[in-house]
């Protein structure tokens, strides 16, 4: 958005190499002008760039206080700093700007920020393979293998579960850690309540959804469009269709069903694909819920790349920190270390924002052990409405 030109044209470009460098397809990134922002898709996690200009305002750039009040991240880039509020609308000078550098003409600097908005940068690499164990044992332990020799962390209830933990909490737990869901959509698929329930909870959270499509005989047209509408109700998700020859027999169903080497490859392709969008839109999710409630108590969050800024009455602004699936104690070291205390003097106030739907109870309660220990508050997004109204 704004100002048009080798500033602009440089960045996108860097930005397309820079998710080519990831494994990601390039129709994984488009590059929308501020006349069709408005049409985008809602599903799909989004960040905005402004390039400041001499003379700019908001009646010139009405698309912004649209983003704005949908907590979209925007990145104001002027040339010099000391002109931000000349050549920057109005709606975005409670933002943090970025200056362009000669020294980086491919803008660099700002395809990290960028990337790091879209959380691209998390350092796990978490899936989940859902499958019914009758039609696809084998077929999902192919899966497991190739994802972990592609260092994936990988979730298979078999493989994954130690003896003595209470099953069914634990396979939601890993759920609610996870990036991906690559889901083996065999004929009997949705005969299952726990498959059904796994695509369920995927959806609830934003997970994204690889689903793997089965052969299937022809169905009549009525049951065919019904099966349609099932699978529009799967968001987020990609889907990749097998044929006969995806397999190493003619066995296609049942637990010694073999996919060959080269589909395994697709599938792994397909879902490293996902993982950058998986990680932006459950940020998203975060980020637009907690504004939310938070304007619903009259208080004025303000998002930035990584973290969402809030004034109280009293004391310094409030640092938010949106995090990804299930805190532990390294994340709260990596807050600590990013925003220390200044001066020497006391703790800057933090909160760690998460999404507790499927978290083990053992678990909440070490979150709130180490929020008692260490000087950041762990804030559940559901709940935050409480939180919101001490400030």
């Amino acid at each position: 958005m704004g100002r048009t030109g080798d500033a602009a044209a440089g960045f996108v470009a860097t930005l397309q190499k820079r998710f080519a460098d990831l494994g990601l397809p390039a129709d994984a990134l488009s590059v929308l002008d501020e006349t069709s922002i408005g049409a985008r898709d809602r599903r799909a996690a989004f960040v905005a760039v402004f390039f400041g200009h001499p003379g700019a305002t908001d009646a010139a750039h009405p698309v912004l206080k649209d983003l704005v009040a949908d907590s979209v991240v925007i990145f104001p880039v002027v040339d010099d700093l000391a002109r931000f509020t000349a050549d920057i609308p109005a709606a975005l000078h409670a933002y943090n700007g970025l200056a362009t550098d000669p020294a980086d003409p491919g803008a660099e600097r700002l395809a990290g920020l960028v990337l790091e908005a879209l959380r691209l940068l998390r350092a796990s690499r978490r899936l989940f393979v859902s499958y019914k164990r009758s039609e696809a044992r084998g077929a999902a332990i192919q899966v497991y293998e190739t994802m972990d020799a592609r260092t994936f962390d990988t979730f298979l209830d078999t493989h994954s579960i130690k003896p003595g933990e209470p099953f069914q909490d634990e396979l939601w737990h890993r759920l609610a850690d996870t990036d991906v869901m690559i889901l083996l959509d065999t004929p009997g698929f949705r005969e299952s309540r726990w498959t059904r329930e796994e695509l369920a909870r995927a959806n609830a959270t934003n997970l994204q959804i690889l689903q793997v499509l089965w052969p299937r005989p022809p169905i009549p047209a009525a049951a065919e469009e019904m099966q349609r509408e099932v699978e529009k109700q799967a968001a987020f998700s990609r889907f990749l269709q097998l044929g006969p020859d995806d397999f190493e027999t003619a066995q296609m169903v049942g637990p010694e069903a073999r996919l060959r080497d080269a589909t395994l490859e697709r599938i792994a392709v397909a879902a490293e694909s996902l993982r950058a969008r998986a990680l932006a839109a459950r940020n998203a999710y975060l980020v637009d819920t907690f504004c939310k409630r938070a304007r619903a108590q009259k208080l004025a969050p303000v998002v930035q790349s990584r973290l969402i800024a809030l004034a109280r009455p009293d004391g310094p602004p409030l640092t938010v920190v949106p995090a990804v699936g299930v805190p532990d104690a390294r994340l709260y070291q990596q807050i600590s270390e990013e925003f220390p205390p200044s001066g020497g003097g006391e703790p800057p106030p933090l909160w760690l924002l998460y999404d507790e739907r499927g978290i083990r109870d053992a678990w909440l309660a070490h979150l709130a052990f180490l929020s008692r220990h260490v000087p950041i508050r762990a804030v559940p997004v559901i709940d935050s409405d409480a939180a919101l109204r001490e400030i």
